[in-house]
């Protein structure tokens, strides 16, 4: 069984290392030659528009960690070819919007405005959401926990089509204290024949509630489709 000596451990790591590093080098060579790479203007995250691009962005990030420790086993033309594939990921990921800050500690930043001031929303490969901000002086040691009220964050949009008259049938079921606001939301939305609603958080917190309620009484034909409405919501908010 052929195994690993402490010094080509050791060594291993250390190529790994300096191609993370190479790589981290390169990517803000070209942010500074052309602004934010593929976009040129900054694009700035509420929490909740964050965490709805950390899977993509953990899936990407992985598979860069990946091909560098690949690289880090190979060399001349093969380690090439891996790094300029990873030189492709690692652009995908900051094309998104969000800035890479440490490839070897898996630390991403997403541009964001707190009390009208630009700070930085910050998420650690491993983490299970965007969690944490901090300014653009403190980094990463001085983050701080996101607290209800931190970031202003954007409409829900539902997107019903022909779920609107199965909302419709929910908020009727609803107590008039509970569906007051989403009855005249869902009611002109109905009339207007959209396809979609606008919600606030609080709002969409309601519906779920409603949702949930509804289910227990609901004709054994509506189930699914609640269910899928229920998870409509449920992602929107996330």
């Amino acid at each position: 069984m052929n195994s690993l000596s402490v010094q080509q451990l050791q060594s291993h790591l250390f190529s790994h290392m300096c191609i993370l590093n190479e790589l981290y080098l390169m990517s803000n060579v070209k942010k500074n030659e052309h602004g934010t790479l593929g976009r040129g203007i900054l694009e700035f995250f509420t929490p909740r528009k964050a965490n709805r691009a950390v899977g993509r962005i953990e899936e990407l990030l992985t598979k860069v960690i990946q091909h560098s420790s690949k690289a880090a086993e190979v060399e001349g033309a093969e380690r090439a070819k891996i790094i300029d594939a990873s030189k492709h990921v690692l652009e995908e990921i900051e094309s998104i919007g969000c800035q890479v800050k440490s490839l070897e500690h898996g630390l991403i930043d997403f541009p964001a405005i707190r009390d009208g001031k630009q700070v930085l929303l910050c998420w650690k490969l491993g983490e299970r959401k965007v969690a944490y901000w901090h300014t653009l002086e403190s980094g990463f040691t001085g983050r701080k926990p996101i607290q209800e009220g931190d970031f202003e964050e954007e409409p829900i949009t539902l997107q019903l089509g022909k779920d609107m008259e199965l909302l419709e049938k929910v908020v009727e079921h609803s107590s008039k204290e509970d569906s007051a606001n989403l009855a005249s939301k869902v009611l002109s939305a109905s009339q207007l024949d959209l396809p979609e609603i606008i919600l606030t958080d609080e709002e969409a917190g309601v519906l779920l509630r409603m949702l949930s309620k509804y289910l227990d009484v609901c004709d054994e034909s509506d189930v699914q489709r609640l269910h899928k409405l229920r998870s409509m919501t449920l992602d929107a908010i996330v």
